[in-house]
């Protein structure tokens, strides 16, 4: 089996050709020189050496998979494309160097159970419509700052998750199948952005099963991005709290359940609304309730506000600073 080796500096990815393997390079201009490699060869120290990689994996055989891993120790960034692999063994989880990692594998069913020894990693995006849980040790991760997850099947919220005890600053999550975050979620930790009076950001995308937001959320100050959740119609948990805290709202379910959920928040203080107007007109009889808002900025998708409906929000909302995009 041959390997086509392009690119041999180290500083940027490898192209590598196979039937197995393909390392396809995020930076092509400066591709230079031609040579070909056994997989054997994958021990070249300029291989080791590398500290990104971009691999696109067309087989399942999990000791294929380790034994190419296992050669590349030194890597920090790696990313993986593939629609055959179902598992990873341990060869992951001795890339101790390894500071980003980017899973796009349609069929992987599973983490392994020492994903946790990646204790370096620092970013982490998984994209697969398999996964069902995370590995106990994964709240091992205690340096993980950015953590997104895609399509994932998932019926209840990833306990390891809460267990990250240095906190995020960023966390997506696009769970089709979670109805609702559990009761102790305000022990997940967000770290605190510099120069923002909140702490990081979470995503929720493609919830469309997700009914209710959990009693406690407001206490752990952070943002919160709401996109395709399109049954919750109560989000008023949100109005406990005083902090300053910022929700975005875009591409919900009908016009009256974006209503409803909207009316739920009129007692809101010390919050910052961003929504998509696609499905509130008219918008002062959704909005005029929520005179205490701190903050509204309206995302009207390039179709603009009628003079007459501006006019009517500013003079409804006297107190509320008002942004038209």
């Amino acid at each position: 089996m041959k390997i086509l080796f392009v690119h041999i500096m180290l500083s940027v990815p490898f192209i590598v050709h196979c039937q197995a393997f393909e390392v396809i390079s995020v930076d092509l201009e400066n591709i230079s020189g031609e040579n070909h490699y056994n997989i054997s060869d994958l021990q070249d120290e300029r291989v080791q050496n590398a500290t990104m990689l971009i691999l696109k994996i067309e087989t399942s055989d999990t000791t294929v998979i380790n034994n190419a891993l296992i050669q590349i120790k030194h890597v920090e960034e790696l990313f993986i494309f593939s629609d055959s692999i179902r598992l990873f063994g341990e060869g992951l989880t001795d890339l101790h160097e390894l500071k980003r990692l980017v899973i796009f594998c349609s069929q992987l069913e599973s983490l392994p159970e020492k994903f946790g020894e990646l204790t370096n990693l620092l970013g982490l995006q998984i994209e697969t419509s398999k996964l069902t849980e995370l590995p106990k040790s994964f709240s091992n991760l205690h340096q993980l700052d950015y953590l997104s997850v895609h399509q994932a099947n998932f019926l209840v919220f990833p306990d390891e998750v809460l267990q990250l005890k240095n906190g995020l600053y960023y966390l997506h999550l696009d769970i089709p199948n979670i109805t609702a975050l559990p009761d102790n979620f305000s022990s997940l930790k967000f770290k605190l952005l510099d120069d923002q009076p909140t702490h990081g950001y979470m995503t929720l995308t493609n919830c469309v099963s997700l009914i209710s937001l959990p009693p406690n959320i407001r206490s752990l100050n952070f943002r919160l991005f709401l996109k395709d959740a399109k049954s919750i119609t109560d989000i008023s948990s949100l109005n406990n709290g005083e902090q300053h805290f910022n929700l975005m709202i875009t591409n919900m379910g009908s016009r009256r359940q974006v209503k409803k959920m909207l009316r739920s928040l009129k007692n809101s203080k010390n919050l910052s609304l961003i929504i998509d107007t696609e499905c509130l007109l008219p918008f002062p009889r959704v909005l005029k309730k929520l005179d205490e808002l701190e903050k509204l900025e309206l995302l009207t998708n390039g179709n603009g506000l009628k003079p007459r409906q501006k006019a009517c929000l500013t003079k409804r909302m006297p107190n509320t600073e008002i942004v038209f995009n």
